[in-house]
């Protein structure tokens, strides 16, 4: 099993180092580590927000420095949290995992997860809860 952290932090000096003679690039990626370790960062709007940065902006500067739109890197985030979840917490009921990883409802949540690995979350971990009980 791989220590995300420990992945994490190897990737943040790597970019840090990278791009530390430009502004925008880093500021680029301080929001990128707001997303990641902040599920509750789930809408764009919110990212707009809290950094001050307007969408076309954000949208540029995610394009240039992180190669997606802000809208895929936070679904992309949103999808490995909920993972994470499914697989630490497998009696947590899904609809809850949904909400904790910063979707609107469960069918939102199936939806996206769908979309991103090509299976529903329960054939992905068949014990996961579908309801509270």
């Amino acid at each position: 099993m791989y220590d995300v952290k420990l992945m994490f932090n190897e990737v943040e000096k790597f970019l840090k180092k990278r791009l530390s003679q430009n502004h925008k690039a880093l500021r680029t990626f301080e929001m990128t580590k707001l997303v990641y370790n902040n599920p509750s960062v789930s809408k764009i709007e919110l990212l707009k927000e809290m950094t001050g940065i307007n969408y076309k902006q954000l949208e540029r500067n995610f394009v240039r420095y992180i190669g997606l739109q802000p809208k895929s890197f936070i679904n992309i985030i949103k999808f490995n949290y909920s993972t994470k979840l499914m697989y630490e917490q497998p009696l947590k009921p899904l609809a809850q995992i949904a909400l904790d990883s910063g979707y609107f409802d469960q069918s939102h949540f199936a939806k996206s997860f769908k979309n991103l690995s090509g299976k529903t979350p329960k054939t992905t971990f068949p014990n996961i809860r579908s309801e509270s009980q």
